[in-house]
């Protein structure tokens, strides 16, 4: 049977009231050769794997530590700290999308707060990175996938066409698409797609602004995006001070239109214009709304005109990467509107994709200590004496992680870690899952081994 070390509940109190302030020394590959011999014994402590595939992503091998992490969190037992270093070696390796749900994980499962704040901001530049590498595979394969039924409910709003002379208002033409994209997610009963990646795809597809207004080219991007729906449409300055708004909604499958909206009011009434046009476009796409939804759609709005235009140039500065430029105009539509919540939180989300990207993951990587000391209680498996005194011995892991800050006490803790089954079955015995996840024929020998450290307290004898 596969063997498990657990440490008692009462021996980690009694180590517990050493009086060090010390901190997780960081894994490093002069520990590989010990964690392996450990994983090859004990293939299933998800303690051990976790440490094997962080000393394995720190020495650089990072196919391999994402294979022993994948075992590891596939154990269920994993500690947070396993899915964070899954989620470095995805992004790593360019993998958005396994990143996205390994972060996504450790923001449930993780302990040390700060941590996890960065990590979910950092998840803005990786569904960023992800929509971009969507749209390349979805161009490349254009053909193949056209004929691929489009997501139901699903509805896409594409940037809108700008037919003016006057340059000043060239943002609405991304900053109406966005408050749609908005309105129609609070009316609910639709899946709509967000922008970020709709307009990724628009840019990747090489698809021009006088484009999105035919219906070939409108299905042609929805059928691309998967989205049953397509909206699309122009807004014309009639007037130095009148504007006109034509919304069409596109059947993809069709290739037709299931319908059109049109208003025309002043400049100042622009947001009012809107509202009416996202409300005969949920008529058209038979969405029924409640009263509450009606309200908050109506609220998502600007103060005034500066405000939504500066909201605009960040946009379209966002969509150039011009991560800086994009923060510097937020700033300027609060300045002009400190109510703007569409401003206010494009504002922190482009400081988290400013810091993402300044930061590699192997970088963050040398952060994680205090999640280390948080989520790891102990080290299961191998001997004191067989894991060396290094970084990852059982004395300096289980310590040196829990000991910060508590008063000294004379005592000395005896830490037996003695044998017990993890229930796991007899056909899984003689297999070891991190080689063969690597390819590598995995034999391991069922035993049991207990391993009894003696650890010197302060003021106590040996």
């Amino acid at each position: 049977m596969i063997q498990s070390r657990i440490l008692s509940l009462a021996i980690l109190g009694s180590a517990l009231v050493s009086g060090c302030a010390r901190r997780i020394p960081e894994t490093e590959p002069a520990d590989l050769p010990r964690l392996q011999a450990a994983v090859q014994a004990n293939p299933y402590d998800p303690e051990l794997l976790t440490y094997l595939g962080m000393a394995q992503y720190r020495a650089r091998q990072v196919r391999e530590a994402e294979a022993t992490l994948e075992v590891a969190v596939g154990t269920g037992q994993a500690p947070g700290v396993a899915y964070l270093y899954l989620g470095l070696s995805r992004e790593d390796e360019s993998d958005w999308a396994g990143a996205r749900t390994a972060y996504l994980s450790y923001l449930e499962r993780g302990d040390y707060g700060p941590l996890k704040q960065e990590i979910e901001g950092r998840l803005a530049y990786i569904i960023r990175q992800g929509f971009r590498a969507q749209a390349e595979e979805v161009v490349a394969q254009e053909e193949e996938l056209s004929g691929q039924a489009p997501t139901p409910g699903s509805v896409a709003v594409l940037p809108f066409q700008l037919v003016t002379e006057d340059e000043e208002l060239t943002p609405l033409q991304v900053a109406l698409a966005d408050m749609m994209t908005t309105d129609l997610t609070l009316a609910g009963g639709l899946t709509v797609l967000e922008r970020a990646q709709v307009q990724s795809l628009v840019r990747e597809a090489d698809l021009t602004d006088a484009g999105l207004t035919t219906p070939e080219t409108g299905a042609r991007a929805g059928r691309m995006l998967r989205a049953e729906h397509v909206i699309q449409g122009s807004l014309a300055a009639l007037t130095e001070d009148t504007l006109r708004f034509d919304t069409d909604v596109l059947n993809t499958d069709r290739a037709e239109s299931a319908g059109e909206a049109t208003a025309q009011r002043p400049l100042n009434d622009l947001f009012d214009m809107e509202k009416e046009s996202v409300f005969r476009v949920l008529d058209i796409l038979g969405v029924e709304t409640t009263p509450a939804e009606r309200e908050a759609i109506g609220q998502n709005r600007a103060a005034n005109l500066l405000a939504f235009l500066s909201y605009g140039r960040g946009l379209m500065a966002l969509d150039d990467g011009n991560f800086d430029e994009a923060q510097q105009f937020f700033q300027q539509s609060l300045q002009a509107d400190p109510g703007f919540n569409a401003a206010e939180q494009a504002r922190l989300q482009t400081g988290a994709l400013i810091e993402a990207s300044e930061i590699s993951p192997f970088q963050l990587s040398s952060r994680t200590d205090p999640e280390l000391a948080a989520s790891l209680t102990g080290v299961s498996g191998q001997d004191a004496g067989v894991m060396g005194a290094g970084p990852l011995s059982a004395t300096s892991s289980i310590l040196e992680a829990t000991t910060e800050g508590l008063v000294p006490s004379p005592a000395t803790a005896i830490v037996d870690l003695g044998s017990t089954t993890t229930g796991v079955d007899d056909q899984m015995a003689g297999r070891n899952p991190v080689q063969e996840s690597q390819g590598q024929e995995g034999v391991t020998q069922p035993g049991s081994v207990t391993i009894r450290i003696t650890i010197r307290l302060p003021g106590g004898g040996d």
